[in-house]
């Protein structure tokens, strides 16, 4: 394949991908919840004094969820599963 748009076009899609009703990509994780920063939030929420892009995700997540070895990356697992929870529902609510 070439960086192009018409390279890419020619790439067959998968049938499973084509009949698919839900799906979930991997850019989509526990790091949604926070929604600050990027994918790599996990890691530098623990990083003092690190800052990427101007932000400064240590200090970010110590002042709107506390210190991080009270509410750590753990912590937003279950909000992520319910957000998940919910996502799922209402898709299969609306499709009936």
């Amino acid at each position: 394949y070439e960086p192009s748009w018409e390279s890419l076009i020619q790439h067959p899609v998968p049938e499973w991908f084509k009949d698919a009703k839900f799906g979930i990509y991997f850019h989509w994780g526990p790091y949604s919840v926070p929604a600050f920063g990027n994918e790599w939030y996990p890691r530098n929420m623990y990083r003092k004094g690190f800052k990427r892009q101007g932000k400064d995700y240590f200090e970010h997540h110590l002042k709107t969820y506390g210190p991080q070895d009270e509410f750590g990356y753990k912590d937003f697992i279950p909000y992520f599963l319910f957000i998940s929870a919910c996502l799922i529902l209402s898709s299969i609510n609306s499709s009936l």
